[in-house]
């Protein structure tokens, strides 16, 4: 071979090697051009669509509360649940044999259904480090379970010596941590508010109740108007229950509402309907007052009622719960329990939203775990026409 051969062929290479390295060139840049401006149709990754109107939307409570939901189907469908490990010093009271820990909360948690629960859980555990407002009605394993949550929770309980045991067990809890460190680690101080309402018979701490609902509310009338004769009261000289009262007054109710212990149905009623103040309030806070619809927060508060199955609770069933509330609830062989969420009108677009997708999900649910009061309180929502449950 001549070396001008050889020249042409090296001269060759190199064009062929420019013309590679163009068309690299301009790829990337037509790469570039399409990442900057996709098409149509196109998916990004880096940037996915949001799922609500604005960035806020996500932390509203009712969006909170159809995630939870969604999470809890989830697991269903995955025949997974998640609890909370407990050893017999941390727990509260006691759990019959066929209370397994896949059908109710355990003696470190509430004693409720674990679908409900686990809803709970994940509605709690979602929100923001604001502090909620919470009232009990009876008191147990779940006062613990709440103010490890962080809620300034009210209990009321007609049980003295069970609610000094509680108290027992909390402030043994509540022992300072010692670390393998140099320090010592103090767990935040828990607002804790516990209210202890005896029966009117001097039955102590005997939980039967008559079956003559005028005779129980003769029995229980100051357990089930407590909360709200606390709410109005301005005789305390304790400068931080009125600070408590005072909050709790301002945001409009409590954030959370469990209906548990005696006298349901009348609790229930007291949680959702309107309450009116004592003759002896201060005046000057009586406009106040006088507007305070019910002790459950109407704007997005959360009321539960635990063994939902039992018939003589009429309450669900009546106007005392409004259809457009947003409601789930789970059932199994022991226990119903149900959640509901309080919407401030029929319209509200959160509720609304939230509505629909918690109709969704609980259409996945098998039959069997759907609880009798979802279903009924759904029936009411599309009997109603409230949108979102079409």
């Amino acid at each position: 071979m001549t070396v001008c051969s050889k020249r042409q062929h090296l001269l060759i290479g190199v064009v062929y090697l420019m013309g590679i390295l163009f068309l690299l060139r301009i790829q990337q840049q037509q790469q570039q051009c399409n990442h900057n401006n996709p098409k149509k149709g196109s998916r990004s990754i880096a940037q996915p669509p949001p799922q609500h109107n604005n960035n806020n939307d996500a932390s509203l409570p009712p969006y909170r509360f159809a995630e939870a939901v969604t999470a809890t189907v989830r697991s269903i469908s995955d025949r997974s649940y998640t609890i909370t490990d407990c050893s017999s010093e941390d727990g509260i009271g006691v759990r019959p044999a066929n209370h397994l820990e896949r059908f109710m909360g355990n003696t470190c948690e509430p004693w409720i259904n674990r679908q409900t629960l686990m809803v709970l859980d994940r509605f709690l555990s979602s929100r923001d480090g604001t502090r909620l407002w919470g009232l009990e009605w009876s008191s147990g394993s779940g006062t613990a379970w709440l103010l490890r949550k962080g809620l300034a929770l009210h209990s009321v309980e007609h049980c003295h010596a069970w609610l000094m045991e509680i108290q027992d067990k909390l402030r043994f809890q509540q022992q300072p941590e010692e670390q393998p460190t140099t320090t010592t680690t103090r767990r935040q101080p828990q607002q804790w508010y516990p209210h202890h309402v005896a029966r009117s018979d001097g039955k102590g701490c005997d939980q039967r109740e008559p079956s003559d609902p005028e005779e129980v509310e003769r029995i229980f009338g100051n357990y089930t108007t407590f909360p709200r004769n606390y709410l109005w009261n301005n005789n305390n000289n304790d400068n931080e229950d009125k600070n408590a009262r005072r909050l709790l007054r301002q945001q409009g109710g409590f954030d959370f509402v469990s209906v548990d212990g005696r006298a349901r149905d009348p609790c229930l009623l007291e949680a959702t309907t309107t309450t009116t103040r004592p003759s002896n309030s201060s005046s000057s806070n009586s406009n106040n007052h006088q507007n305070h619809k019910m002790l459950l927060r109407p704007d997005y508060g959360l009321l539960l009622l635990d063994n939902a199955e039992r018939v003589q609770y009429r309450v669900p069933n009546s106007s005392g719960i409004p259809s457009h509330w947003l409601a789930v609830s789970f059932v199994n062989p022991i226990d119903e329990t149900v959640l509901w969420m309080s919407c401030p009108t029929v319209q509200d677009a959160a509720c609304t939203a939230a509505r629909r997708q918690v109709v969704g999900q609980m259409a996945l649910v098998p039959r069997h775990l759907v609880g009798r009061r979802y279903t009924e309180h759904l029936q009411r929502a599309r009997s109603d026409g409230v949108p979102g449950v079409e």
